[in-house]
């Protein structure tokens, strides 16, 4: 057969097989592709006329194959993945050393040694991003990672330092409870279907400062600038994030002054629309990004310890602004605040006081964030201590 007949073979096999929508999914988990790898072979047995009685492939039929493909004047975006999945099947039955010796030569000039190209630094980029990922989940670099934040360098700062520091101590909220209670007529009152106007748009500094400035301490302090409104706001104070250097700085007047400095920056026009602190020695945070893509708002949860600390479905999209108790349910289903709060406060000395003043809810969009949690976390310690107590009895008798 001509070479013009072979090039017209397996582009005609293409359209027959885009046609009957054949799986061209390799590692598809239903098919492996399966039928179309059947109506390839059958394809190269009609062109060829080579190995007919031969059961499955063969030599010559592989060579028919890559000499076809080889051939091909072009290759539509449509026969992509077509011809990957023709690409691995060549390269599954002869193997590394064969593939690259055989077949791979002959596919550089033509449109086939492009895909082939492109699938390498594909693989590449997967081996490398694998790599990458045992790296840094490696339990001693985790450790070593989560170390390097919590402790704290020597007090390298001067009087101004510590003058952010005792600013902040007279604003941070009470901890040991007094502030964190919440009347009945008080959850009653809290709407969770309240869903804010909008998140883009036209915001007051204080609103717009509480969605860009991620370290918590720095959030708090210019939020107590601003209400006294007879300091001018120091230079670098109310930027979005901090350098390394200014990180580590900042860290060393306490440990817990790093709280929300190393959340992953925000893409482009990304707002955070609600966060939850809680009281650890580093004061780390959780909390949610929004952002308006075409059409729909997409949301994602993160946390300082690059997702680490998460679970579940982290990303979600909506056509319009959540509601609070779609917020809630969305931070709390990917960051488990209840699981927080039993390994901190799980013995029998502690009360709900404690575990109260342990976190706090903050929010630019949701003025109920904060009381909402607080009401389910009641809820949730009635429960948990009700079902503690049923069991104590039982194990009594």
């Amino acid at each position: 057969m001509n070479a013009a007949n072979q090039m017209r073979w397996l582009q005609e096999f293409l359209d027959e097989a885009a046609a009957e929508g054949l799986c061209v999914a390799r590692n598809c988990t239903t098919c492996g592709s399966r039928a179309f790898s059947l109506k390839l072979l059958r394809a190269i047995r009609s062109a060829s006329g080579i190995d007919r009685t031969a059961r499955g492939w063969t030599s010559g039929t592989l060579r028919y194959l890559a000499g076809a493909l080889a051939r091909l004047p072009a290759i539509s975006r449509r026969d992509e993945p077509a011809v990957r999945t023709i690409i691995m099947r060549l390269y599954d039955f002869n193997g590394d050393g064969a593939f690259e010796d055989d077949f791979a030569p002959g596919f550089h000039a033509g449109p086939a040694g492009e895909i082939l190209r492109s699938m390498r630094e594909h693989f590449a980029a997967r081996q490398t991003a694998k790599q990458d990922h045992r790296e840094r989940n490696d339990p001693k670099a985790v450790e070593a990672r989560r170390a390097e934040k919590r402790t704290a360098g020597m007090l390298r700062q001067g009087q101004r330092r510590t003058n952010y520091a005792q600013v902040f101590a007279s604003a941070r909220p009470a901890e040991n409870g007094e502030n964190t209670k919440m009347t009945s007529s008080e959850e009653v009152q809290i709407d969770q279907g309240y869903r804010p106007a909008r998140y883009f748009g036209p915001a007051d500094l204080e609103s717009h400062l509480r969605s860009t400035i991620k370290g918590s301490e720095r959030r708090d302090l210019v939020a107590s600038i601003l209400r006294d409104g007879d300091v001018p706001l120091p230079v670098g104070l109310a930027e979005p994030g901090l350098s390394e250097d200014a990180r580590v700085s900042w860290g060393a007047v306490h440990p817990s002054m790093m709280g929300g400095e190393y959340l992953p920056d925000r893409r482009g026009r990304e707002l955070e629309i609600a966060r939850i602190t809680i009281q650890s020695t580093t004061q780390d945070v959780t909390c949610v990004y929004a952002f308006q893509g075409q059409g729909r708002l997409r949301y994602r949860v993160v946390d300082e310890y690059d997702g680490d600390c998460l679970q579940g479905r982290v990303q979600r999209t909506s056509s319009l602004p959540l509601t609070l108790g779609e917020l809630t349910d969305f931070l709390l289903g990917a960051w488990d605040l209840f699981q927080v709060l039993e390994m901190n406060f799980s013995r029998g000395d502690s009360s709900l006081d404690d575990a109260l003043a342990f976190f706090r809810g903050d929010s630019a969009f949701y003025p109920d964030f904060d009381a909402l949690l607080r009401s389910r976390v009641k809820a949730w310690w009635t429960e948990t201590r009700r079902k503690q107590s049923k069991a104590d009895g039982r194990h009594a008798q």
